[in-house]
């Protein structure tokens, strides 16, 4: 869903946050009075993006001026964007500010707002319904009832179970993907999509890794986990499937190709060594 922030006067305002294929959006009132700004941030509206990892929060850092994003499961750093590229912020639980969510960019300055209602969409039937501010709850009135009578066999995959398993699975995805984002944008340096495209064509389309014409992906040579730039000299091409086990090692495949002629200077990168217990021959197939 586009357009993550829909203003709808000034004392209303109404936040959407997608979650696993579908969204939860809180209609907001608008804070007249001071009130203590948010320090822990649950999610951040950034480029029409919203960025709210399942496992991770972001920290105001004042004297650096930026939002930093942190991971609990595991725990690690992923990185900070500057404290004027969000748009809003939503309020962590545990956090001791008065609002809810705050916006910025505003003549009036930093505003702050205050949850009155909830509307989401039905997990089971995808209806909308409306909710309290303090409510929790996935499914509409009907399907809560209707849910009382149900069979085990409807719990299983394809029932309401298996539908909130596939939606933890693609927010999970979503989670993931925002987090890349974020480490992309907090790194040094940028490149174009044309920039890549010209990289490809240089190593003759082809995947530095296992030699053959796929789906080219963009690979840091040097992750962004480690420090790695976003520079176009730290990008390789490789496959998805290649670029999943090369996981976190710092390893350049492009040493092994002429630049600009896509010609192989070395043989194709070795496969895990087969194991040697594999290759000893079976007690009735030795020699006496």
């Amino acid at each position: 869903m586009k357009g993550h922030l829909l203003h709808n006067d000034r004392d209303e305002a109404e936040f959407i946050l997608p979650h696993g294929g579908l969204y939860f959006a809180y209609i907001c009132r608008r804070i007249t009075v001071p009130f203590q700004r948010i320090r822990e941030a649950y999610a951040l509206g950034i480029r029409k993006r919203v960025i709210a990892p399942r496992y991770g929060r972001w920290t105001l850092n004042e004297g650096l001026g930026r939002w930093i994003l942190e991971l609990t499961n595991p725990p690690s750093l992923v990185g900070g964007v500057p404290y004027r590229e969000a748009v809003w912020a939503m309020r962590a639980h545990d956090d001791c500010g008065d609002a809810d969510f705050e916006t910025y960019y505003s003549p009036q300055g930093v505003i702050g707002w205050k949850t009155a209602r909830q509307r989401r969409k039905c997990h089971r039937c995808g209806d909308s319904f409306e909710l309290g501010p303090e409510e929790e709850d996935h499914l509409c009135s009907y399907c809560r009832e209707k849910s009382c009578f149900v069979k085990f066999q409807d719990l299983l995959p394809g029932g309401e179970f298996g539908e909130s398993v596939e939606a933890a699975k693609r927010s999970d995805r979503k989670s993931w993907g925002d987090i890349r984002w974020v480490r992309e944008f907090a790194a040094k340096g940028s490149h174009s999509s044309s920039e890549f495209d010209a990289l490809c064509e240089r190593y003759g389309n082809i995947c530095l890794c296992c030699r053959r014409s796929k789906l080219l992906v963009k690979d840091h040579v040097v992750p962004l986990a480690q420090g790695g730039t976003n520079w176009i000299e730290n990008i390789q091409p490789l496959c998805r499937s290649c670029n999943s086990l090369k996981g976190k090692a710092s390893t350049d495949y492009r040493k092994g190709f002429a630049l600009d002629k896509g010609q192989e200077l070395v043989p194709p990168f070795p496969r895990k060594p087969v194991c040697e217990r594999a290759l000893k021959l079976r007690p009735t197939q030795r020699s006496h």
